[in-house]
């Protein structure tokens, strides 16, 4: 009947059914993303489990006639996302299941994509962008529309996610963006990039987090990438090494951990040997360490990894170690 959400809200007694009708008026991907039609448990955005609970309380209404009023039309598709990922991680930051899943904050992601951008140059040539972490997008997004805003290049986005919601809200930005490509599924186990490398790798993988779970898959992975299996306590090498070999001859990526990835484990344990490994092979071309308090609920010093499989000749075996913890400035307020 092409009514808009305010439509729809003007009348109480129909709008429940109005409201199922809307829904069900996207497309078939929209419907599959938002979960319209899920029937057991959570599906991506789980639109069906926020009604149950919002009509439990008796406030749907209230609260559809809200979002109907915010004139959105001001913001662009990305900014919408990237408010919501930012609410998502606000919450799952504290709650403990996801412990370790930082969202990046917006000066870290412009401090990557300055670095990208001092290491590529202007060409016809299409620039593949990967994040095997992607989340809700937010970091592979926000470095594309960086090097959009400085080159002239065609550039095109690769991202996975095993989060539900979080890949749903990059599936969803990804259509707003020529090739783009997001992907659902655990990076580590079921690569759907298998058959690709990138020019440029950017990731912000989970800090802390176990692999247990699947580590019969990763001891019999056939794809030759993992060269040492670290602690199973924490997978940050996993995603490091997985990186690396997605990188092209000529590929750079930075990368964001927090300390582990440089002081866990003793001489000659796995964590050291995959550390050796990258330097022998001349991979590194600087660690950079960022303040602390740059993410949410966590004064954590993080480091960004400054992948380069092409250095300048001055730069050969050589690691540049730099650091920033000072190099901030205090906002006024809470962002």
């Amino acid at each position: 009947k092409n009514q808009t959400l305010k439509d729809i809200c003007k009348n109480d007694k129909s709008f429940n059914i109005d409201f199922e009708a809307y829904l069900h008026g996207f497309d078939s991907e929209t419907k599959d993303l938002l979960g319209v039609d899920a029937t057991d448990g959570e599906k991506f955005l789980d639109i069906k489990g926020v009604i149950t609970k919002l009509n439990a309380k008796k406030v749907l209404l209230g609260y559809t006639k809200e979002w109907s009023g915010i004139d959105l039309k001001p913001f662009n598709n990305s900014d919408i996302t990237t408010l919501e990922e930012h609410i998502k991680r606000r919450w799952a930051d504290i709650s403990a299941e996801t412990a370790g899943e930082q969202y990046t904050p917006d000066d870290v992601i412009g401090l990557i994509a300055e670095i990208i951008a001092s290491k590529i140059e202007e060409s016809d040539r299409l620039l593949k962008i990967y994040d095997c972490t992607c989340g809700g997008g937010n970091l592979l997004f926000g470095v594309e529309d960086r090097i959009n805003e400085k080159f002239n290049r065609f550039t095109q986005t690769y991202g996975q996610d095993w989060n539900d919601a979080l890949y749903a809200l990059a599936r969803i930005e990804s259509r707003f963006r020529p090739g783009s490509k997001i992907e659902h599924g655990n990076t580590l186990t079921n690569d759907k990039f298998y058959n690709d490398d990138f020019d440029v790798v950017v990731a912000n993988p989970p800090y802390g987090v176990s692999w247990k779970g699947y580590q019969k898959d990763i001891e019999n992975d056939k794809t030759g990438r993992f060269k040492y299996l670290p602690s199973i306590s924490d997978g940050q090498l996993l995603f490091m090494q997985h990186l690396i070999s997605k990188l092209d001859v000529n590929g750079i990526g930075v990368v964001v951990h927090n300390g582990s990835t440089l002081f866990s484990g003793d001489a000659g344990s796995a964590e050291s040997n995959i550390r050796k490994w990258m330097l022998d092979s001349d991979f590194v071309e600087a660690i950079i360490q960022l303040p602390t308090d740059e993410f949410f609920n966590t004064g954590i010093h993080t480091y960004l990894w400054v992948l380069n499989k092409n250095k300048d000749a001055d730069r050969k075996d050589k690691v540049m170690l730099i650091n920033a913890s000072e190099k901030f400035r205090l906002l006024k307020k809470n962002i």
